[in-house]
């Protein structure tokens, strides 16, 4: 009798001691999940953090469009060559032609900088979602807030 009373002791002790373990977990569970909340909405959004995700994929090949048609049309890589010319009148005209291409030339990079810029803003936007587990299911994101240490 003195054996299986000894048994039962250490179920009910085992038993209390996995409920503590449980509780604990838990709690620290919770405790990560509102952290990590807090954390989210503590970060500033992005330019695209309105769009919706399945939009990020139409810009991004919209802009990439826009660039490869200013570099087709012969945006970068210009360079301006300056022609001999005989006579003050004719070195002036020359002069502001070799200016303006210059800054034809400039205005597109600046141009195809911009889209570029753009580019990598929203692909920036597109792996911020992913790694927090936007577009996931609720499911996945809970479980990524409740059990990651950090965001």
């Amino acid at each position: 009798m003195a054996g299986v009373r000894s048994r039962n002791q250490k179920k009910e002790s085992n038993t209390g001691l996995l409920l503590v373990v449980l509780l604990a977990l838990v709690g620290l569970g919770a405790w990560n999940y509102h952290r990590n909340v807090a954390v989210e909405r503590s970060v500033k959004p992005g330019p695209y953090a309105s769009v919706p995700t399945k939009d990020l994929d139409v810009l991004i090949a919209a802009y990439r469009s826009e660039v490869d048609a200013l570099k087709a049309r012969g945006g970068t890589g210009l360079r301006a060559t300056a022609h001999s010319t005989s006579g003050v009148g004719n070195g002036v005209r020359e002069f502001e032609r070799v200016q303006r291409t210059t800054q034809k030339t400039r205005e597109a990079g600046y141009e195809i900088s911009e889209r570029e810029g753009a580019i990598a803003a929203i692909e920036n936007e597109k792996s911020r979602r992913a790694a927090s587990g936007e577009g996931g299911t609720p499911w996945m994101l809970f479980l990524k807030r409740a059990f990651t240490v950090t965001l």
